[in-house]
């Protein structure tokens, strides 16, 4: 997401991050959470954000009780315009992919 700041700035698209995690040196060990971002990074410590959106995984060969990677688009009226579950904890969306979506959706993209 990192290299998209540019085009989600002039598209006028805002992306939030939800971690599912504590905010603790041993939940970040490479200090990823507090590296400056140009998008907020927003902690889940409870998972109840994830198990509401159903991509809470409590066991697996690849994870232990976090969130599966995901990405949503929530279009101006409030409604889940895109959603992006991950099948393991390795893939991600293509930011190209959230842009299209969100511009599909209604929200300001120009």
């Amino acid at each position: 997401m990192e290299s998209a700041e540019e085009e989600f700035r002039r598209r006028g698209v805002a992306l939030w991050v939800i971690a599912a995690q504590k905010n603790t040196l041993l939940a970040d060990p490479k200090g990823l959470l507090r590296k400056p971002r140009w998008f907020p990074i927003l902690l889940d410590t409870d998972r109840r954000v994830t198990k509401a959106y159903g991509i809470y995984h409590l066991v697996g060969m690849d994870a232990f009780r976090i969130a599966r990677p995901a990405a949503f688009v929530v279009a101006p009226d409030g409604r889940i315009a895109f959603a992006f579950v991950s099948s393991n904890q390795f893939e991600r969306v293509a930011p190209e992919a959230l842009l299209a979506a969100a511009q599909s959706s209604g929200a300001r993209t120009s």
